[in-house]
């Protein structure tokens, strides 16, 4: 974890000193093999009484953190160097635009999650992955709302299949996924963004702050990335589009 969160020169939380002693501290997270989120919430309310928790797994607990989304955007700024690449990424961008003046031009990031998730969405909530359907109807949301002015940054951890699939649409740039870090950046660095399904997608949309457009997809089971979750805990900059 502390060398990932390298990518990161802003982050106010200090390394932990000494070392890490296991019995010391309480696992939250996990119930088992599976995910269970409870814990968090009643040891973040002081349910718990005073002790050491580590978050096992992924925390999910959207209604958690995001009142505190300023300050997440303020903690993960990235690396000078990432956020150079991507300057130099929209730059090349810019050179090669026609129409809208560079002013205007309005970014929208899209992430397409595939590889593990495939089975993986299927298999925990009973879900298919969104296909050309609902690429096209959140295209055409943005085309929409800023005719002549968008331009679509795609990523992926499938860059072939994405490819395949959007290569017809001439407004659409691809990010080179030369690695997950600066694919982050750079969605997180967009004005909007268009996201299918997986943690990664939301947080590039989370962290950028502007529209994030996400599929309505049918659920058999519970998923914490849904519409579901997303009114529940207040998103309203989220929109829902239907799948089919």
């Amino acid at each position: 974890m502390k060398d990932r969160l390298r990518d990161f020169h802003h982050l106010s939380l200090p390394d932990f000193p000494g070392t890490f002693n296991t019995s010391e501290w309480k696992g939250m997270g996990t119930f088992g093999s599976l995910y269970n989120y409870a814990p968090i919430e009643l040891a973040a309310s002081g349910l718990f009484g005073p002790g050491k928790f580590v978050l096992r797994e992924y925390a999910f607990e959207i209604q958690l953190f995001h009142k505190f989304k300023k300050e997440l955007k303020r903690e993960f700024t990235f690396h000078d160097e990432i956020n150079t690449k991507v300057r130099e990424f929209f730059d090349t961008i810019r050179k090669n635009a026609s129409g809208a003046s560079h002013a205007d031009q309005v970014f929208v990031g899209f992430h397409i999650r595939r590889t593990d998730y495939l089975k993986h969405a299927k298999m925990m909530f009973g879900a298919k992955l969104p296909d050309s359907s609902y690429f096209d109807r959140a295209l055409e949301h943005y085309r929409a709302k800023f005719p002549g002015k968008v331009v679509f940054v795609a990523a992926s951890d499938d860059q072939d299949f994405v490819k395949r699939a959007l290569i017809k649409h001439p407004d659409v740039r691809f990010s080179p996924g030369t690695s997950p870090t600066f694919d982050m950046a750079l969605l997180s660095s967009c004005n909007h963004s268009i996201v299918t399904m997986g943690s990664y997608g939301f947080w590039s949309g989370f962290l950028t702050g502007g529209e994030v457009v996400y599929p309505e997809v049918k659920l058999q089971r519970e998923y914490r990335f849904s519409r579901a979750m997303y009114e529940k805990v207040g998103l309203e900059s989220f929109t829902p589009l239907p799948v089919d």
